[in-house]
């Protein structure tokens, strides 16, 4: 009779504990900091004592810390060799120091009070590396009169998954999930001094770098200029040879206007000569006759 009734106490308490597990709590840590996994139940008596579990991805569970009544407390230094793990609070909290990747995983608290109620609570820790600095690819496609067609490749050197890359320029932000990010873009020339920032995060850490288009796609920084510089080269190419030719000509005009005026002047000169000749002779020819 106490062998049934012991086993009936046994399936109450443990559908108890399940029942009272829920949803776990979602905790984000970040590579080689402390964070401390702290019970949201809400105790009205004495803990009589608590367990800490820890249940590794697609592994097997293990006991890492206990706490007595007694306030005697102490973590399992087989499954934690480095001596991470530390209880506060009656066992309510865990503090991991120093987190690792192996980290990750499912946490589970085991309360029981002084009446023999247990509590259960549940932790789903991730553990994330630091974003590293992300990296820009720029690759020139094609140019035309007025705009410059680029490829913006930004990524990260890293093997985490789903980093979530966003793309900032003007009042625009674009983003998508994996370990890369390419974007196409047409520059117009109001774009060319505009800056592109790639920012790269995850649930608990971030970094970002920047670009600006100009400095790798100097040839069209300003496509109206270019079009000018065209257009007054052209110009220069048909009005210059025009030019010379004027002057060419105008000079050839001005040498023969010169020649033909200093032959009527010499010209003019011989013919006052002879008539002042002809003058002489005939004074001469009155005075013998006279």
């Amino acid at each position: 009779m106490l062998k049934a009734v012991a086993e009936i106490w046994v399936i109450a308490l443990v559908l108890h504990v399940w029942g009272e597990q829920g949803t776990p709590l979602h905790l984000n840590g970040l590579l080689s900091q402390a964070i401390n996994l702290t019970s949201d139940l809400n105790v009205t008596q004495p803990v009589r004592d608590s367990f800490w579990y820890f249940t590794p991805s697609g592994r097997r569970k293990k006991r890492i810390c206990e706490f007595r009544n007694d306030k005697t407390h102490h973590c399992d230094k087989w499954n934690d060799p480095r001596e991470r793990f530390e209880l506060y609070n009656d066992g309510m909290t865990l503090e991991i120091k120093s987190v690792m990747l192996e980290d990750s995983g499912i946490f589970e608290l085991l309360v029981t009070l002084q009446d023999r109620t247990t509590e259960t609570s549940l932790f789903n820790f991730t553990v994330y590396e630091p974003v590293p600095s992300p990296k820009i690819n720029i690759t020139l496609e094609n140019v035309n009169a007025d705009r410059c067609n680029i490829t913006l490749y930004c990524f990260v050197m890293s093997s985490a998954p789903m980093l979530s890359f966003v793309w900032k320029y003007g009042n625009q932000e674009r983003e998508s999930y994996g370990n890369g990010f390419r974007i196409e873009l047409s520059l117009t020339p109001k774009d060319s001094s505009m800056e592109y920032h790639c920012l790269v995060r995850n649930p608990v850490s971030q970094n970002m770098a920047s670009v600006l288009p100009p400095q790798n796609c100097s040839i069209i920084h300003n496509g109206q200029s270019r079009n000018k510089y065209y257009i007054m080269l052209s110009l220069l190419i048909i009005v210059f040879p025009l030019a010379v030719w004027f002057v060419i000509v105008m000079n050839r005009t001005t040498k023969k206007g010169e020649v033909s005026a200093q032959t009527e002047r010499t010209y003019y000169e011989v013919e006052d000569l002879s008539s002042q000749k002809m003058s002489n002779v005939q004074s001469l020819e009155l005075m013998c006759t006279e």
